[in-house]
């Protein structure tokens, strides 16, 4: 597995810089273990962006694009994340229950 994982970040960072799309890879072992990689490409813009924790257990209320509020909830698990331009906007995150989701650009 340790020679998986080796294998697969020598690929992802000997990739052409010109590539102009995310990517995205899931593997799984033989012994059932599972890798998840993915390339990021923002083209030529440059995105604030922060990591993002949020605690089980959190009152949220969500984010639209209109600015007015979405639901509101409180978090059964809780999450780590990327978040592009505001922090309520997760574009890649992982919950503590192994969900996770990107978006791809």
């Amino acid at each position: 597995m340790k020679y998986l994982i080796i294998s697969l970040s020598v690929i992802l960072l000997n990739l052409p810089s010109s590539l102009n799309a995310c990517t995205g890879l899931s593997l799984k072992a033989k012994d059932g273990a599972y890798v998840q990689a993915r390339t990021i490409e923002w083209g030529s813009s440059d995105l604030p962006s922060e990591y993002v924790i949020i605690p089980r257990g959190q009152q949220i209320t969500s984010y639209t694009p209109t600015g007015v509020n979405g639901a509101a909830f409180q978090t059964k698990y809780g999450v780590v994340g990327l978040a592009i331009m505001r922090k309520e906007f997760i574009a890649e995150g992982l919950n503590e229950a192994g969900l996770s989701a990107g978006l791809f650009y």
